[in-house]
């Protein structure tokens, strides 16, 4: 047998007792003797330290191994505490069965002793030393208590019973003081103990020796505490150890934690769970203070210092380690020194603060709209800074300092400048990070020395810190110019955090944002940092992130504060690690950065989260998510919107509009949801403050929402030119100060209201009488007539022709009333088709076929007639020959008689049964009879049947109708005559009838014998047997009727073909003659009848023949007869060839009449007119015709003179110049009208009250969004319009605000529908405004992840494509005003707009203002990616610019292809403006800033020169790669478009690309396409100087062949748009320049727009474009020629004549200025104040004191009149008046102190007869002047000072007046505001909350007739 075992060497005292043993195991490999024996195995050690319990086993395996793993170890506790030193002992392991040892096992281990730590691998076992029941810690305890009592403290250690942290850390000071009375000496013991172990130092040696080291003495102050009953910590860092406990009853879950975070995070200012302190700072030679103590412990843990770990030794004691037992009895001081000195000791104060509700997370369901909008707002991926943080050159790091100073500086205003560490002479790598510094270290207390002076201190070099600032400010200001939002913040504070995929990297998510403002005064200059006037805010970003990925509920973070001075740093970080707990690795450091976060996004975010249900009540919204169009009143469009005569004052203009802007502005007013599409350089910005406007003339609301600032700034500047700044409030995030906010919203409230006149509605009548007349001349130029042409184009179509020559045929007045357009051009191609023709050519009366009138030709014609046989005729002329001898010598040579004949053959044959008696003339006349006696025979055989049925037949010769009557009584009698009667009847009946036959029976049977005998009589008279002779043969056929009918309608037709024939007689003789038996085909002779037969036979074979020769030929004089057709026959046969240019012609002929052309064709076959003279001259005849009969017809053009039009049009000019500065006046006047009065202020807690009190405390305790929602319903008025930012929309406006009217988006190509539904949710009509043939939205600052269960749920680029894919309707500006040179939009509008775009030209349009400037040099791809040629030419070309006096006024822009060519030019020009800093002040007074941008972002910014530097080209190599940054990308052409339209009047393109250089053949990208297209525009080679071809209108060609003939040279339809001007005139000393513009008043120019386009825009834009301009009339022309002509040439000799151009006009007297500063001062100089109109004070009637007194003096008849008069006087001064003030009244002036019933009375008595007034309500009674009918007073009194009035004395009318009035100023009142206002303004007295119910009883009896107030449960509020 065998032994083996493991063994734990070296071994450790220190760990006995627990489960670390000396002999770990042991295995016994048994051999064929010991198996299945019983074995005892025994340990042992030679020194007797430890001993084990021997194990017995029973049957021992035969061969398996055997493992004994838990032997039970014991140690002789004595032996071990004597153990000094490491020694060896040596183990032996015996087997034993019985007596016998079988097997051994021998094997020496060293022990090291009780005092031998083995290292960091045992940490928990440190715990053994601590001993909190050793007598040293039971003497230092209650020295400490001793000392607790002399500190003014409760001597009692309570551990944590009171639950007060400064308690315990009171003790814990204490504890320390104590301890440095002990004296220690630090004495290090090596070695270390982290690699070998380590020597520690027993509790006994520290009492004795007095010396320690950091472990010793940590180790016996964590006695210490645990005998206190606290929870003492013991920490490890590489080399040295302290002591931590903590504050409260809390412990770690496990004994010892390697992550700092676990301690540090506990460490937190004002929330501290731990205290950490240096131990040795008690031992002799330290000074320190329990305070240094603590900070010297926080500076070794804080920041990135390494950590090994904390031990928990309340956790240690949970999980078994326990303390060593005590074996050795020490001496210890018993005496107690309680008398001390006045505490020189420092203790520490804690600043316990609770950790902030963390609120409840927000769960919205997977894969929605909402979410996608939501997931793009919050970027949570590591790209994110938010969440991500790396120093870069858009991120640097400052020293730490004390946070809450810092802000506290920063919120009192104060600026920090940034410097660097040189005067430390410390200088960090760049992008390096600081670690977390302590107060005490040294750079830690220079940074908080500068900060005291407004210093911030960074690491950096001066020049990095410099570079990296530059950097900074420049991402923010494009931040807030894209966004309209800042970006720049200082972070206070960070999370190290760890992602779980990236286990190894530290993250840093900074924590509180605060807004930063970053500037410098000059390229030299140092930078300083101010607070922005926004909210401080958490990292919202980071706070989603933690909930969602890490499932920590941190939402109620999301709103730090809306007041800076109330945010408590401490709190805030406390609350984020006591959350983060849970992850051991993380933790809070308190780290300083300044960066630019896209943070703005998280107020949208969760805008869209909390109010997504508000957000889907908008139809738009609603149509997203459900990605279907939405059908909506608010989104159908009319087809058409006339912009011409539409209401002057409903649709207002106080900017002059083109018909496309008002066409939107009309459907906004409409309310209508559009797009509008709005191109660059269109208006609209213009049409946009139309729409802003018009809705505030009309008392509505406008939310104005554009991301850039430009689009903000531009309507903003066009609201202030037209007045209405003041009612205007901006809250872009850049401008969102709320001491600005509040001094415009008191300037606004400040402002006198002046009272509306009748000026704008006279204007506007006057301007739309103006209007509609030059619309109505124009129109009725242009305005297509009944034929289809204007008068202008008849004036056209008649140039070259003498107006007013004589006419030589006149068309009829009637015919030229019904033309209409498509008879015109009938009659027009058929003149050209006859003047073509050559018989009309020819004399075509003398011609052969001259009797022909009509041909109907026909392929084939010529053969049928050649075939045509003439022997046919002859045949059918013979057989007529014979058959003429029948009929009397009748000639049947006429055809239609033949045909007659041919007829009556075919029916007779036909229809041969027929009997010959029905052909008499008579017969239709007798044959109602045939059919009565048919109907009788019938009758007769039916009732014959039915006798037969019944009885014989020969019953018929009884006396049937005898019988009949009798058996009829016989069966009305009784009983014994009826049998009787019955009896005798039937005997006589019984030989004829059935037996059986019933009494009903034989009735009917008698009854039918006598109708069968009546019938026989009928049928035996005369008349019906000669009728029934006639047809014998069809009555006894079954159906007589119906062959009876069918025989009439055959002899009708025989008898009208005979009487057609002339043979009537003949027939109706042959009739008579035959017998009645014969039939119809016995009417003719057997020979007669033969030769009908052969007729019949002949015609059928000529027939055909002779129906198509009617069919083709039309005789002049119609073929009757045979011979007529055979003379037809042979002319057509010998004339064949001509019959198809007769038929031609003889058609035209034809058509000319049917159009109505005969008189005129006769008159042209007179005069001899052929060929083309025919069409010149019906042209020129009908045209000439036409002019004059609508120029008669039209009043206007009858009096139509040119001159009169000028004037009357330069009449309008002025008269809308006028009237748009009377609606600028309307509009402001109106918005003054609806402010509120500030003496209304006085309303406690009103919203007038709160605005007022915010405006004068300057906003002290209210944040903007605050104030916007106590203010929701006087905002409207004070600030109808708001312009803002989608954040700044999410920022200040809740959801719950009234809605505005309307929404409008700006530039919203460029808007993410993620940020805009919040903005749109706040209105109820939307327009969203952009061109999505621009810039997308910018991606420097948006996330472009998605995921793949949200791709069908994505947004489209834009809230501008996402609108037009759901078919929201669109209206589109499509002219373009803003470049001063048609070369600058030519390109974008071929290029881009598919030439939609309507331009116009220039006086220089001969040259183009885009220039191509070729440079050389080089892109520097692989490095830089910079072009350093270009750039120096562009910023040479700037400062070129800048010193050149022509040049230095216009403002430029700078755009490059890509961020770092913008970056080098940037760098370049700040060190020109270093180098010359005159420059850079020539730059500042620029009208705008030289702006330099990129393609992403220089959308909404125009300048008067763009320098372009396309940055990309050749590298060194001379090699050119075809990929061109953002232009290659997918919508890179839309970057380029707007590029290249920022120009109002340049376009230089520097460029070391040539178009060239671009191949193509390697790319399929649009935008590199439209690249090189561009550089060749630029070059001069493609496009601009083509001009178009000559204009087809022959008027303006005649205008120009006329000047031409001056010698003036001129140019036709210049411009390339869809405008042009018809002539230009070159002027002769500059080819290059055109020195008039000539515009006829042709259809282009009528189609140019409606008439403000015509008079107005167009002429302006046209002379601001330096042309001179000349109205020529189409009628002036026509008529005046010569007149005009002379006039013209004047003209332009003075224009050749005049030196310079000449001045502006000077206004005519009659203008008129609108000026929102002159009416003000008018205002107040009128001393028109804003006071009620309303309210006056109480006037008591003055009346003497009667000297009478008495009752009864009052009601004596004779003083009846003067009480009468008394009473009137009263009411008439002070009503309306309470009926008992009246009595008090009157019985005061006759001495009387009490009324009685009497006196009451008689007072109404009188009332009644004077007729006064009288009204009740509650019981009250209230008196009125007379003439009062029920309506509302005029006006409310107050009282006047020191008189009061009971609420009793108030009738409800006045009561409900005063409040109307207020309630017009605050629009809303609550209840109680209400009543304190109406007491104390109507009774003058305190308020007195019993006078509610009063007064609230009549304010609703008031509103039920009045229904003027919305009267809620708690306010009252205008309807």
């Amino acid at each position: 047998m065998t032994i083996r075992a493991n063994f734990e060497t070296p071994y450790y005292t220190l760990l006995n007792d627990t489960a670390y043993r000396l002999v770990k195991d042991i295995t016994l490999y048994p051999d064929a003797e010991t198996a299945r024996t019983d074995i005892t195995i025994t340990v042992r050690t030679d020194n007797g330290l430890l001993y084990f319990e021997p194990v017995h086993i029973t049957g021992l395996p035969a061969t398996a191994p055997y493992t004994i793993s838990d032997l039970q170890q014991y140690t002789a506790h004595s032996l071990a505490g004597a153990l000094s030193e490491k020694c060896s002992t040596l183990v032996t392991i015996e087997a034993t069965a019985g007596e016998t040892v079988i097997a051994v096992l021998r094997q020496e281990v060293w022990i090291h002793p009780l005092d031998s730590f083995p290292g960091i691998r045992a940490a928990k076992f440190l715990a053994r030393y601590i001993t909190p029941h050793h007598p040293y810690v039971y003497d230092i305890k209650r020295k400490t208590a001793a000392n607790l009592q002399q500190y003014g403290f409760h001597p009692a250690f309570d551990g944590y019973q009171s639950g007060d942290r400064q308690r315990v850390s009171d003790i814990i000071a204490t504890l320390f003081y104590t301890l440095k009375d002990e004296q220690w000496v630090y004495s290090a013991l090596p070695p270390g103990y982290e690699k070998e172990g380590q020597r520690i130092r027993m509790i006994d040696q520290v009492q004795r020796q007095r010396f320690g080291n950091c472990i010793d003495l940590s180790l016996v102050i964590c006695a210490c505490l645990e005998a206190m009953d606290l929870h003492p910590l013991l920490i490890l860092i590489p080399g040295h150890a302290f002591v931590g406990c903590w504050l409260s009853n809390k412990r770690l879950d496990v004994p010892v934690t390697s992550y700092k975070s676990e301690i540090v995070n506990r460490m937190g200012k004002g929330n501290e769970e731990i205290l950490v302190w240096e131990a040795t700072a008690a031992c002799a030679g330290h000074s320190d203070s329990f305070k240094e103590a603590v900070a010297a412990a926080e500076r070794l843990i804080i920041g990135d210092k390494a950590f090994q770990l904390a031990l928990d030794i309340r956790t240690s004691r949970l999980s078994g380690i326990i303390p060593f037992a005590h074996m050795q009895e020490q001496e210890t001081s018993a005496t107690l020194l309680l008398e001390k000195e006045d505490s020189r000791e420092e203790f520490l104060t804690l600043n316990t603060l609770p950790p902030l509700d963390t609120g409840t997370s927000h769960n919205i369901p997977p894969a929605s709209r909402q979410q996608v909008w939501e997931r793009k707002l919050l970027d949570l991926t590591l790209r994110n800074s938010l969440l991500n943080l790396r120093l870069s050159n858009n991120a640097i790091q400052f020293v730490n300092v004390n946070f809450s100073r810092l802000l506290e500086a920063l919120t009192a205003g104060k600026a920090f400048t940034l410097i660097n560490t040189d005067a430390l002479d410390i200088c960090l790598e760049k992008r390096r990070m600081i670690d977390t510094l302590h107060e005490t270290d040294g750079l830690s207390r220079y940074a908080a020395a500068e900060m005291e002076q407004h210093r911030l201190v960074s690491a950096y070099s001066a020049a990095d810190l410099q570079d990296v600032l530059t950097h900074i400010m420049r991402n923010n200001l494009l931040a807030i110019d894209e966004t309209g939002a800042n970006s720049l913040y200082l972070t206070l504070g960070a999370l190290k955090w760890y992602d779980p995929k990236t286990p190894e990297t530290c993250r840093i998510a900074p924590l509180i944002m605060v807004p930063a403002d970053l500037k410098r005064q000059s390229a030299l200059s140092r930078f300083t940092l101010r607070l922005r006037e926004e909210d401080i805010q958490v990292n919202t970003t980071l706070i989603a992130f933690l909930v969602q990925e890490f499932n920590l509920d941190l939402s109620g973070l999301m709103t730090l504060s809306e007041d800076n001075e109330s945010i408590d740093i401490n709190r805030v970080f406390n609350t984020i690690r006591n959350a983060i707990l849970p992850y051991k690795s993380w933790e809070v450091d308190e780290l300083l950065f300044l960066s630019n976060f896209h943070f703005s996004t998280q107020v949208l975010w969760q805008d869209i989260r909390q109010n997504m249900p508000f957000l889907l009540q908008h139809p738009v919204i609603r149509s997203f998510v459900s990605q279907q169009y939405e059908a909506d009143e608010s989104l159908q469009l009319p087809e058409h919107t006339d912009t011409t005569n539409f209401e002057t004052t409903e649709h207002i203009f106080p900017i002059d509009a083109d018909s496309s802007q008002a066409e939107a502005i009309i459907a906004a007013n409409m309310g209508k949801s559009f797009v509008l599409h709005g191109p660059p350089g269109t208006g609209k910005s213009q049409t946009i403050t139309n729409i802003i406007a018009n809705f505030l003339f009309h008392g509505k609301t406008v939310l104005f929402v554009a991301a850039k600032k430009a689009a903000l700034d531009v309507v903003h500047k066009r609201l202030y030119d037209i007045g209405l700044d003041k009612f205007t409030l901006e809250l872009h995030s850049n401008k969102s100060r709320k001491q600005q906010v509040l001094e415009h919203l008191e300037s606004s409230l400040q402002q006198s209201k002046v009272l509306q006149d009748e000026a704008f509605l006279k204007a506007a009548r006057n301007t739309a009488a103006s209007r509609n007349e030059i619309e109505h001349i124009q129109k009725a130029m242009h305005q297509k007539q009944a034929a289809g042409l204007s008068v202008y184009e008849l004036i056209e179509a008649l140039t070259g022709t003498a107006a007013g020559q004589e006419l030589k045929y006149h068309f009829p007045p009637e015919l030229l009333l019904g033309l209409h357009a498509r008879q015109l051009e009938q009659w027009m191609q058929y003149i050209r088709a006859l003047a073509d023709d050559p018989v009309f050519n020819t004399d075509y009366t003398t011609h052969p076929l001259a009797g022909l009138h009509t041909i109907h030709y026909y392929t084939g014609l010529e053969a049928f007639i050649a075939g045509i046989e003439p022997r046919q005729i002859q045949e059918i002329k013979n057989t007529l020959y014979n058959i003429n001898d029948s009929f009397n010598n009748e000639q049947f040579n006429n055809i239609s008689k033949i045909a007659g004949l041919v007829d009556i053959s075919r029916v007779i044959r036909d229809n041969p049964a027929i009997p010959v008696k029905l052909m008499d003339p008579e017969f239709r006349y007798l044959y109602d009879d045939y059919v009565h006696l048919i109907n009788l025979i019938n009758s007769k055989q039916n009732i014959e049947k039915e006798i037969i049925s019944k009885s014989d037949i020969n019953i018929i010769n009884l006396d049937t109708k005898t019988l009949s009557q009798e058996y009829k009584q016989a069966l009305s009698q009784w009983f014994i005559p009826r049998f009787f009667n019955k009896s005798r009847i039937r005997k006589q009946l019984k030989p004829f009838i059935h037996p059986s036959l019933s009494d009903t029976g034989i009735s009917e049977l008698l009854e039918a014998a006598n109708q069968y005998k009546n019938i026989q009589i009928n049928l035996d008279n005369k008349h019906n047997k000669l009728l029934f002779n006639n047809i014998q043969k069809l009555t006894t056929k079954e159906h007589a009727l119906d062959e009876l009918a069918a025989y009439k309608t055959i002899i009708t037709e025989l008898q009208d073909l005979a009487a057609g024939t002339g043979i009537s007689s003949f027939i109706a003789s042959r009739a008579n003659e035959l017998p009645s038996r014969a039939d119809i085909t016995d009417i003719f002779p057997p020979a007669t009848w033969q030769a009908l037969q052969l007729l019949e036979q002949q015609w059928n074979g000529l027939q055909p023949l002779l129906l198509q020769l009617d069919k083709t030929f039309v005789w002049s004089t119609p073929t009757r007869d045979l011979d007529d057709v055979a003379g037809a026959v042979t002319l057509l046969q010998q004339h064949i060839h001509r019959l198809h240019a007769w038929s031609s012609f003889r058609a035209l002929l034809q058509q000319g009449n049917d159009l109505g052309l005969q008189k005129y064709l006769q008159y042209a076959a007179a005069q001899q007119i052929k060929g083309d003279r025919l069409e010149t001259d019906f042209r020129n005849s009908l045209y000439a015709e036409l002019l004059q009969f609508y120029i008669r017809g039209n009043a206007l053009l009858r009096n139509f003179r040119g001159l009169n039009t000028e004037k009357l049009m330069e009449a309008y000019r002025l008269l809308q110049q006028n009237f748009t500065e009377y609606t600028k006046r309307e509009v402001y006047t109106r918005l003054l009208q609806r402010l509120p009065d500030t003496q209304y202020a006085q309303v406690d807690h009103s919203e007038l009250t709160v605005l007022q009190r915010a405006i004068k405390s300057k906003g002290r305790g209210i944040s903007i969004r605050q104030l916007l929602q106590r203010t929701s319903n006087i905002m409207p008025r004070l600030s109808p319009c708001m312009l803002m930012s989608p954040i700044s929309v999410a920022q200040y406006l809740d959801i719950g605000l009234p809605k505005f009217d309307l929404v409008i988006f700006d530039e919203a190509s460029q808007l993410p529908t993620a940020e805009a539904v919040s903005a749109m949710a706040r209105g109820r009509q939307v327009i969203i405004a952009g061109d999505p043939r621009q810039m997308p939205p910018t991606s420097f600052f948006t996330t472009r992840k998605t995921e793949e269960e949200y791709t069908d749920l994505e947004d489209m680029e834009s809230i501008l494509d996402d609108t037009l894919s759901i078919q929201v309707p669109s209206r589109y500006l499509l002219r373009h005003y803003r470049s001063a040179h048609e070369s600058l939009i030519t390109f974008s509008n071929r290029s881009f707009y598919n030439n939609s775009l309507f331009t116009f030209p220039s006086a220089d349009d001969r040259t183009s203002r885009v220039q191509l400037i070729p440079v050389e040099g080089f892109y520097d791809k692989g490095r830089t990616r910079q072009n350093p040629a270009e750039a120096a030419a562009v910023v040479q070309e700037v400062l070129r610019r800048l010193r050149t006096p022509g040049l230095r006024h216009t403002t430029m822009g700078i755009v490059t292809f890509s961020q770092p060519q913008q970056s080098l030019i940037e760098d370049l020009l700040d060190q020109a403006f270093a180098q010359y800093p005159e420059l850079e002040d020539a730059a500042r007074q620029l009208e705008a800033p030289v702006f330099i941008k990129n393609l992403e972002n220089v959308q909404g910014d125009e300048r008067d020169v763009i320098l372009f530097s396309v940055g990309y080209g050749p590298d060194q190599a001379g090699r050119v790669s075809m990929n061109f940054g953002p232009l290659n990308r997918d919508g890179g052409w839309r970057r380029l478009n707007v590029a290249i339209t920022r120009a109002r009047k340049e376009m230089l393109v520097f460029s070391t690309l040539q178009p060239e250089m671009i191949d193509l053949d390697k790319t399929a990208s649009r935008g590199v396409a439209a690249l090189k297209g561009f550089l060749e525009y630029a070059a001069g080679r493609s496009g601009y100087r083509e001009q178009a071809n000559q204009g087809q209108d022959r008027l303006v060609w005649e205008i120009g062949a006329f000047l031409a003939s001056q010698q003036y040279e001129v140019v036709y339809d210049t411009g390339r748009s869809h405008f042009r001007i018809a002539i230009a005139v070159v002027h002769p000393g500059q080819p290059e320049r055109f020195i008039l513009g000539i515009i006829p008043d042709n259809r282009n120019y009528y189609d140019s727009g409606n008439v403000n386009d015509r008079i107005i825009i167009l002429p302006a834009v046209l002379r601001h474009l330096g042309w001179n301009l000349l109205h020529i009339s189409a009628m002036d022309w026509h008529y005046h020629k010569q007149e005009l002509q002379e006039h013209l040439l004047r003209h332009l000799a003075a224009l050749l004549q005049a030196v310079e151009a000449p001045l502006p006009a000077a206004l005519p007297p009659e203008a008129y200025i609108f000026s929102p500063d002159n009416l003000q001062e008018a205002a107040v100089d009128t001393a028109f104040l804003a006071t009620s109109f309303k309210r006056k004070v109480y006037e008591t009637a003055t009346l003497s004191g009667m000297q009478q007194s008495g009752a009864d003096a009052m009601l004596a008849a004779a003083n009846r009149e003067i009480v009468k008069n008394q009473l009137l006087r009263i009411t008439t001064q002070e009503a309306p008046l309470n009926l008992g003030v009246l009595l008090k009244k009157i019985a005061g002036l006759w001495h009387i102190t009490r009324t009685g019933s009497r006196i009451e009375r008689y007072i109404h008595e009188l009332i009644r007869e004077l007729g006064i007034p009288v009204t009740t309500f509650s019981g009250e009674t209230f008196v009125w002047k007379g003439g009062y009918t029920g309506t509302a007073p005029e006006y409310y009194r107050t009282m006047p000072d020191q008189e009061k009035r009971q609420v009793t004395d108030l009738c409800p009318e006045e009561i409900f007046l005063c409040l109307h009035e207020a309630l017009q100023h605050h629009i809303r009142l609550e209840k109680a505001q209400a009543f304190r206002y109406l007491q104390k303004t109507l009774m003058n007295t305190r308020y007195n909350a019993a006078c509610n119910d009063y007064i609230e009883q009549a304010i609703e009896t008031a509103n039920h007739t009045a229904q003027t107030l919305f009267i809620a449960s708690d306010h009252y509020k205008l309807n």
